[in-house]
């Protein structure tokens, strides 16, 4: 007898299980992954962009200052 495990990844924002692509960020020193539809991906994207946008880019090894928040939005 065979056994057939099929796994079937979903959107954890909407549950579609159409293209979905795990996404692994970064924030407070704590790295935290989700799956997410291309639709939900992009909102993603475009809530971090609007913090992008507004940041400071940092170079080399300079040091990090104090408290400093981390966040690194990335589909895997």
């Amino acid at each position: 007898m065979a056994t057939v495990t099929q796994v079937t990844r979903t959107c954890d924002v909407c549950g579609t299980a159409e293209d979905v692509l795990t996404w692994t960020f970064q924030l407070d020193s704590k790295t935290y992954e989700t799956d997410l539809c291309p639709i939900d991906g992009k909102g993603l994207n475009e809530v971090a962009a609007g913090y992008i946008a507004k940041a400071r880019k940092v170079t080399g090894r300079q040091g990090r200052r104090r408290a400093a928040k981390v966040i690194t939005v990335r589909p895997r």
